[in-house]
């Protein structure tokens, strides 16, 4: 599954932050996410108003025109499900999805999509058998889970369907609600997949923006005053989150945890025996690794 996530601040040329409403770079990325915690980003575009003075103003749903378009290049056999928030309800993002062959789940809200909602709400209130319960795991809160459905929302020739999902607490309150637009049919054999499917999303803001912003990889720090130097670290952050994803998630991760604990702790221990322990004066020095221009 694939999730066009929140841009990133970027850097002026002067090597300062850039703010919100500041019209400089940005980046959106595209993850492949799982509900075991993998959040691999595998695809990037820049949002780029470059120049005190442009003629049109690009954003993330310009960027995501493109990126879609690289998606489509690089992954052509893929049949992607794209997570969204609500700023991708847009019929031009959903026909783009359609007609690459790709479903998606977008945040559904009223005050986006009032003439919808009022559809779907009016087809709930005729379908009171669409309706799944399932008992969230004690991790999860342990309470009552509500599904609801509906399909054959009529959107500007797109048949959509509408999934409505509430927590409840143990007493029968409702604690959260979610809503999600999808182009696949929704039935009661899929309603709680497509459900849990549609709050993934929520990995990509934890495992992927907040680690890459606050996990190690400081994203948000400003390492150079050149545009393309800065551009150019992002990427190697982004390959580098996989790696690390790859490595602590993956067996040699397991066998870490199980004899050190964490991978910190096994940084103290080799930090402490760089530092306590000499080297073998017999021992022969390292080779050499050159490149060849051949």
């Amino acid at each position: 599954m694939v999730i066009p996530g929140a841009a990133l601040p970027a850097l002026r040329q002067d090597g300062t932050r850039v703010g919100r409403r500041d019209p400089q770079p940005q980046l959106l990325v595209a993850f492949i996410i799982s509900p075991d915690g993998y959040t691999l980003p595998v695809a990037c575009e820049f949002i780029e108003n470059p120049g005190e003075a442009y003629d049109k103003q690009d954003c993330e749903t310009k960027a995501f025109h493109r990126l879609q378009a690289k998606l489509l290049r690089l992954f052509p056999q893929t049949p992607f499900r794209l997570l969204l928030d609500a700023l991708y309800a847009d019929r031009n993002v959903m026909a783009e999805c359609a007609a690459n062959g790709w479903d998606f789940a977008i945040t559904f809200k009223e005050s986006d999509m009032p003439a919808l909602w009022r559809e779907a709400q009016a087809l709930l209130a005729l379908e009171p058998g669409n309706l799944a319960r399932v008992t969230l795991p004690a991790k999860a809160g342990g309470g009552p889970l509500e599904v609801r459905w509906v399909g054959g929302l009529d959107y500007h020739g797109l048949k959509l369907s509408a999934v409505f999902q509430t927590e409840r607490d143990r007493d029968g309150n409702a604690l959260k609600f979610f809503a999600h637009l999808t182009l696949r049919p929704v039935d009661r054999d899929n309603c709680l997949a497509r459900a849990a499917d549609g709050r993934l999303r929520w990995r990509c803001e934890n495992e992927g923006f907040n680690t890459l912003k606050n996990g190690g990889f400081a994203l948000e720090h400003v390492y150079s005053r050149n545009e393309n130097a800065s551009k150019c670290y992002v990427q190697l952050m982004l390959l580098a989150h996989i790696v690390q994803q790859l490595v602590t998630r993956g067996r040699l991760g397991a066998a870490f945890a199980e004899t050190l604990g964490t991978f910190k702790a096994y940084g103290k221990r080799m930090l402490a025996s760089l530092l306590n322990i000499p080297p073998d004066p017999g021992r022969a020095p390292p080779g050499q690794i050159r490149l060849s221009t051949a």
